[in-house]
């Protein structure tokens, strides 16, 4: 990695232009699978461009200020747009892939999520110009907000969400939308993780695969409990539908509890083990 000097002394840092590339990089795979949805109505490339808009959010969250500064602000809020309406499909695909993997039969209900994914549909068609549009705006503006970051800066950085998450972990947890929010940090951490360079990603000694079983785990939880939460406000709601959600829930939140409960040791790798894999 290179390094600037700086009253004589090294300091390691990470380039601006490793993160363009990444957030370039990012930025093509969630227009190309946009693109494609538009062209086949495949709903894994909703997924995947949902996915890589994650993953720049997370860029631009963990390592620039773009939400501080006016203009990139405002850009963020469109791309949030983009990402929200995309939302609305990948629900409707979500909640019916749980009711098919639990056997649940509903047909009123499952008329009702293909109306929605109809209308939907069409809304995100409608919008084609105005969102091709604002993405190509937003790229111009967002692309210039990365900087050159000292090393140990972005390893403060991880450091501060982790020692949220393990507070939150360790004293807070709670079944409800600050539990889906912990997710989302965790997933940050993640994807910024992979395009870090080796020599900081040794410095967090992040255990990925522990944090990727708890985030996985608190996925599946919140997916399901969104479902049975609008089933309940639905007006086709069916007791044994209801019944089979919740103790799918129950079995879940049992599980994410022992995973959480081990966070504060097992979010990094253990020094001794490190040395071993190096």
């Amino acid at each position: 990695m290179k390094s600037f000097s700086l009253d004589c002394l090294t300091i390691p840092e990470m380039k601006a232009k490793l993160q363009v590339k990444h957030f370039k990089i990012l930025w093509e795979k969630m227009q190309e699978h946009l693109q494609q949805f538009y062209d086949t109505q495949d709903p894994e490339e909703m997924h995947q461009m949902r996915v890589n808009i994650k993953k720049i959010k997370s860029l631009l969250n963990i390592l620039t200020d773009a939400k501080e500064h006016k203009q990139s602000s405002e850009h963020l809020k469109k791309l949030r747009k983009i990402f929200a309406h995309a939302g609305k499909l990948r629900t409707v695909h979500v909640n019916m892939d749980i009711l098919s993997s639990e056997d649940i039969q509903n047909e009123a209900f499952a008329s009702s999520q293909a109306n929605i994914l109809s209308d939907e549909t069409s809304k995100l068609y409608a919008h084609h110009d105005e969102y091709a549009k604002t993405l190509k705006k937003a790229f111009k503006i967002l692309s210039e907000t990365f900087e050159n970051i000292p090393d140990k800066d972005v390893v403060k950085r991880f450091d501060y969400q982790l020692e949220e998450l393990f507070q939150y972990f360790n004293k807070d947890m709670a079944f409800d939308d600050t539990l889906h929010h912990s997710r989302k940090k965790i997933k940050e951490l993640m994807y910024v993780h992979q395009i870090l360079p080796e020599d900081i990603q040794k410095k967090l000694r992040l255990n990925i695969e522990y944090l990727d079983d708890l985030q996985s785990g608190i996925g599946d939880w919140h997916d399901t409990w969104v479902l049975l939460d609008l089933i309940k406000s639905s007006l086709h709601e069916n007791p044994e539908m209801t019944r089979q959600l919740e103790s799918k829930i129950i079995s879940m939140e049992h599980q994410i509890s022992l995973l959480a409960s081990y966070f504060k040791k097992m979010h990094r790798i253990p020094l001794v083990l490190k040395a071993e894999k190096l």
